[in-house]
């Protein structure tokens, strides 16, 4: 039952981005883009936002245009002004109609918004040493810890808290992934809490699990 709903709430983060790449203009997702910059900025400084944002111009120029990814599709799905004098009779089908351009429209929103999922995960990337080393590992050693005098005072390990810590950081997990392909700025204070929580969860699912003496 439950793997149903997480698939089925995989299925919602699907149909949001194909939602976005089909319907959102490309200059919403560019200021959603321009806003949640200045917002860092003023958050973590101009120094580890340039980071942070280079990284992801870095990895969308190695994933989608040095791959060749971008021009594959845009010459997969729009023909070049030879293909269309080669088309005898049908040389303006697609294009005195608009539909060509709709098609590249949309392909650069969709590129636009994976541009924008990279810049959200290279900003997790800068967190993570640091909610790793501050957060996660006390948490676990708090969790393993609590765990162990559970074990030697016959205290109470409650399945019922592992398996709902579990379901709620699942989907947790699963908010964040809509979060990251929302075509609106997101506060960057929002990314360390954000793991922070997950963090916490973490470690009362490792304290709560069944104790074996």
């Amino acid at each position: 039952m439950w793997q149903n709903k997480y698939v089925a709430s995989f299925a919602i983060v699907i149909v949001e981005l194909v939602i976005i790449c089909l319907l959102v203009p490309c200059s919403v997702i560019e200021k959603a883009i321009n806003q949640e910059y200045e917002m860092s900025v003023r958050f973590i400084g101009q120094e580890s936002t340039d980071h942070v944002y280079d990284r992801a111009k870095s990895d969308y120029e190695e994933l989608i245009i040095s791959s060749g990814l971008y021009e594959a599709v845009v010459r997969h799905l729009i023909p070049t002004e030879e293909e269309k004098r080669a088309s005898v009779g049908m040389e303006q089908l697609g294009t005195k109609d608009g539909w060509f351009s709709l098609v590249q429209s949309r392909i650069n929103a969709a590129t636009t918004v994976i541009y924008q999922i990279l810049i959200r995960f290279e900003s997790v990337w800068l967190w993570l040493p640091y909610v790793g080393c501050f957060v996660l590992l006390p948490s676990v050693i708090c969790g393993y810890w609590q765990r162990r005098i559970k074990q030697t005072n016959f205290d109470f390990s409650s399945p019922l808290a592992t398996n709902m810590t579990v379901k709620f950081m699942v989907y947790s997990f699963l908010v964040g992934m809509m979060l990251v392909v929302v075509p609106m700025p997101i506060n960057p204070l929002f990314v360390p809490l954000y793991m922070i929580l997950l963090c916490i969860l973490i470690g009362r699912a490792v304290a709560n699990i069944q104790k074996r003496l």
